[in-house]
């Protein structure tokens, strides 16, 4: 029986948030714009190259295996991703002051893949669980100001899936330029009405 390990994942983990880093100060020492783009070139083109060239992962827990297994160094993986979006957001947006144009943009979508790409979908993760790790999946979406998600995903997308209801359902035969902002607008303010009568149960 084949087990996952998290090892790789907390070693690979801090490379990719590293890279806005290292491309800013690549940037300054070449005076190469192309390089502010690194995390959102190494999400696009790199990654997609080596998810071809290693293939599929097919190692699994089995049901039993599962039920014994310690969860702390899984969990660990989603912790250390962030405080790698903390640090991305926190340390990595001064950076972006006083930049030129093309190095500006390529600053914010390599941020942007780093914590919204990676981010939100680790604290998908996290706003599952319970505690500390609910906690630190609400932290890293109101981070990249998408807070939101945590009540409308949970409380609302899990029990409206695939209807009309649901603003994470695309409609039958509706583009993607339909759906994006649709989706957007109407989880955010579907989000308020879920917590608006939340709070009137609690009497507020």
């Amino acid at each position: 029986e084949e087990h996952p390990s998290p090892l790789p994942y907390l070693i690979i983990l801090p490379l990719f948030p590293s890279l806005l880093f290292v491309g800013h100060y690549l940037a300054e020492w070449t005076g190469y714009a192309v390089f502010s783009y690194l995390a959102f070139l190494a999400a696009f083109a790199a990654v997609p190259v080596i998810d071809e060239t290693v293939g599929k992962d097919h190692a699994n827990f089995s049901a039993r295996r599962f039920a014994e297994v310690n969860p702390t160094p899984f969990r660990m993986v989603l912790w250390l991703m962030g405080v790698a979006c903390t640090v991305a957001v926190f340390a990595g947006t001064p950076l972006s002051l006083n930049l030129s144009w093309g190095r500006w943009i390529g600053h914010v979508l390599s941020t942007g893949i780093i914590t919204g790409g990676l981010g939100i979908t680790f604290a998908h993760e996290l706003i599952h669980k319970d505690g500390v790790d609910r906690q630190l999946g609400m932290w890293m979406l109101s981070i990249v100001c998408y807070g939101h998600f945590a009540i409308e995903h949970v409380e609302g997308h899990h029990k409206n899936v695939a209807t009309y209801q649901d603003p994470a359902t695309s409609r039958l035969g509706e583009s993607i330029y339909a759906f994006l902002p649709r989706s957007i607008l109407d989880s955010y303010l579907h989000a308020w009405t879920l917590e608006r009568e939340n709070a009137q149960r609690r009497g507020y």
